[in-house]
């Protein structure tokens, strides 16, 4: 029986900040991981998500990361993401696919499960796509992040960004609740229909 947590990048790792930020703020972050070529080759991660990704994953004793973002059509930026999770000793284990009349990121989670039917317990983590989970019964196993709040807007004295924005350790929790909770007969049902 395996445990998954279904990844999606931006707004779970990468956020508003650190997408927009100018690169000369980027390079004076120290808390943003960047790619080892610099920050234009790809949206820096912020340490603390990164950091709360591995600790989800070790509290559920070694949940596998299933990539589910967009960056998985992106080898150069999959093999940064994987970098940045070799850090924790964390690997992604493996991706979503993305097939042709199969109703959006939702849909295509479920073809995953179903093609690893061992599934024990999943959680997915997104910032979007929540009318997809939800016409496909997945959620009550999402737990939404945001890529930004309201802070973000511009203001007088100029953008300010929300460094709480990602996974933070309230989401990571709440992840660990979804994970700790096995799937019952209806989900069951719901994945092999």
């Amino acid at each position: 029986m395996a445990r998954y947590i279904f990844l999606d990048v931006d707004g779970v790792l990468a956020n508003w900040r650190s997408q927009n930020m100018t690169n000369a703020d980027r390079v004076l972050d120290g808390e943003l991981v960047y790619h080892e070529d610099g920050a234009d080759a790809a949206p820096p991660l912020e340490r603390r998500c990164v950091a709360n990704l591995a600790w989800l994953a070790g509290e559920a004793g070694g949940a596998a990361v299933i990539l589910s973002s967009t960056w998985r059509g992106d080898a150069a930026l999959t093999e940064f993401l994987k970098k940045a999770l070799d850090t924790h000793a964390l690997p992604v284990a493996g991706a979503t696919l993305s097939i042709d009349g199969v109703e959006g990121r939702g849909g295509e989670i479920l073809a995953f499960l179903k093609a690893n039917a061992a599934a024990e317990a999943f959680v997915i983590l997104d910032d979007e796509h929540a009318r997809s989970f939800e016409s496909c019964g997945l959620t009550r196993r999402l737990v939404r992040t945001k890529m930004a709040s309201e802070d973000h807007l511009p203001g007088a004295d100029g953008l300010r960004f929300d460094p709480g924005a990602g996974l933070d350790r309230a989401a990571a929790e709440a992840a660990l609740r979804v994970l700790r909770r096995p799937l019952d007969a209806a989900e069951r049902r719901a994945l092999l229909r």
